[in-house]
């Protein structure tokens, strides 16, 4: 059968888990609870930014790629370093979505209201803040920050509603100018997709992004590099169903970026993982695998940083915890405690991290149905984890 996307279930998240949910996201909940109950079944795509919410507690964690996991509570944000949460006060709360980054001294928040989106950059930890903002062309409720890993540029845009079956796919990103302003640019692909690779931004896109696109000139333009990954340049329309597509790609704090390129069988989904520092050459990293019927487009696999110079991932409906180093090799993880397979995973480093699972089950058939979001630490770099 096919699944749900990954973009659709990484919305059913937002609606139905979102903090600070207006009437009319309340009512689409309804509708999202629904969808993530065929979102979080065995065997499909996992949306790798979650949002958990426990024993209906008033709070939630948005767990994101980037190793960052962000708490938001009346108006204080919590984001986790190592095992210790460290609390910012912004000027505004943030948005849904990967909009909260700390490195070190550098804290990010990126906020949205109505159609202005708003980030607020703090260079002490968040003892001061400056606010920039910038136009949007419609509403939206999250937006997404990637930094670069000299911590000198980042690029951040709202969430965008791409056809995966689109011939052309652009989006709109903020990236920092001089000044400290934000500057419009385009991006091929979501910005909730893009990582930095040294000081080059790679973001996949095109029809159900088969094509892998680079910017070395901070967004303000961009080429096609997907054959340097792939040895051959995909269609730009009527892509088969049986030709790789690019996954959300994982940018480490130490300068490479790794890059999922998955292909999809009759038996079930096979991952190559390949890394760069340059955007230009690739190295293949290692491989994961998973059984099962997984329809077509691109999956959000639940993965992180772990680490500078490693990436850490989850092949769908598995426990098994694979972690990739940027020069290789990789290591398999049995990760202990965890009922299913997670929907979302972040790692502060390569000891302390946080799963995310979704459980459902409905009394009656397909009808009164239940949605249980539960989170999980460990301390040991994944082998053991306890429920929060």
């Amino acid at each position: 059968m096919r699944t749900p996307g990954s973009r659709a279930c990484a919305l059913a998240s937002s609606l139905y888990r979102g903090p600070r949910r207006a009437a009319w996201q309340a009512a689409a909940a309804v509708a999202a609870a629904a969808l993530l109950t065929s979102c979080a079944a065995p065997g499909t795509g996992r949306s790798s930014a979650g949002v958990s919410r426990n024993g209906g507690g008033h709070s939630s964690v948005t767990l994101s790629r980037d190793g960052q996991a962000w708490q938001l509570t009346a108006l204080t944000v919590s984001v986790r370093s190592g095992g210790a949460w460290q609390r910012l006060n912004p000027p505004a709360p943030p948005a849904q979505g990967n909009s909260v980054v700390v490195r070190g001294s550098l804290a990010l928040v990126a906020s949205v209201a109505g159609t202005t989106l708003t980030l607020a950059v703090s260079h002490d930890g968040g003892g001061t803040w400056a606010t920039s903002t910038a136009p949007l062309g419609t509403q939206t409720t999250a937006a997404f920050i990637a930094v670069s890993p000299d911590e000198t540029h980042w690029m951040v845009g709202p969430a965008s509603d791409l056809s995966t079956g689109g011939v052309s796919q652009y989006s709109t990103g903020f990236v920092n100018a001089t000044s400290g302003t934000l500057s419009q640019v385009s991006l091929p692909g979501p910005a909730a997709d893009l990582a930095w690779s040294g000081s080059a931004m790679l973001v996949p896109g095109g029809p159900g992004d088969s094509h892998l696109y680079m910017s070395t000139s901070l967004g303000q333009s961009w080429q096609d590099v997907s054959s340097a990954v792939l040895g051959f340049t995909p269609p730009a329309s009527d892509i088969p169903a049986t030709e790789p597509v690019f996954g959300p790609l994982i940018g480490l704090s130490g300068g490479a970026a790794v890059i999922p390129v998955e292909h999809v069988t009759a038996t079930g989904l096979i991952v190559d993982l390949e890394a760069t520092t340059t955007g230009t050459s690739y190295t293949s990293i290692g491989t994961t695998t998973a059984s099962g019927d997984y329809g077509g487009g691109p999956l959000a696999l639940a993965s992180s940083s772990y680490g500078p110079d490693e990436a850490a991932f989850v092949p769908p409906g598995t426990t098994n915890l694979y972690i990739v180093a940027s020069q290789g090799p990789q290591t398999t993880i049995h990760m202990s405690g965890l009922p299913v397979s997670p929907d979302s995973i972040s790692f502060q480093n390569a000891a302390d991290g946080i799963a995310q699972t979704t459980l459902s089950s409905c009394a009656n058939g397909k009808s009164d149905c239940t949605v249980t979001v539960t989170q999980y630490l460990t301390t040991d770099g994944g082998h053991t984890w306890t429920a929060s």
